[in-house]
């Protein structure tokens, strides 16, 4: 809730003042290198309320500088978030099982992420670096 609370106060504060920039950057568990063991949901039922999301710790620090120097006006929100899954079970497979009544719109790579980080991409030039499936030979 605080962080829904943060976002309506940047808004406000973006009608108020038009010329400033402020970027929400909404950070899916955020790991570091070296400091979990993967795949960091192995049992899939405990990653399924955050879709399995996560992110680097230096995707995060990329994406911080990278919105202290976008030229965009007002106030934005950006998914911040690795393009892969924090498990090894396919994404397909999860989605049939946990979320069994949302339709596909669109086929999916085998772990790709749920989170679209494309306007992240094209407001902010950031894309995600780091993944966990080389770390451990996957990827």
């Amino acid at each position: 809730m605080s962080k829904l609370v943060g976002e309506e106060i940047a808004d406000a504060a973006a009608r108020l003042e038009p010329s400033v920039s402020i970027a929400s950057l909404r950070l899916h568990r955020v790991v570091f290198p070296g400091e979990h063991k993967w795949p960091l949901y192995p049992d899939p039922a405990g990653g399924a309320k955050s879709l399995w999301g996560y992110v680097d710790i230096r995707d995060v620090v990329a994406a911080c500088l990278k919105a202290l120097e976008a030229p965009f006006r007002g106030h934005e929100v950006f998914f911040i978030c690795a393009r892969d899954t924090g498990t090894d079970v396919p994404t397909r497979d999860l989605l049939e099982r946990f979320f069994p009544n949302v339709p596909l719109r669109r086929s999916l790579s085998p772990h790709e992420g749920l989170f679209d980080v494309a306007k992240a991409a094209r407001v902010l030039g950031w894309e995600p670096r780091h993944s966990w499936r080389p770390v451990v030979g996957e990827g």
